[in-house]
């Protein structure tokens, strides 16, 4: 139960995570 929460909200920051390097130049 909690488990599948915690991991959608994983899944949300890695996703955000991904598209803010996506926007920053290296």
């Amino acid at each position: 139960r909690g488990e599948n929460e915690i991991s959608v909200m994983v899944k949300m920051k890695f996703q955000s995570w991904a598209a803010l390097l996506n926007v920053m130049p290296c």
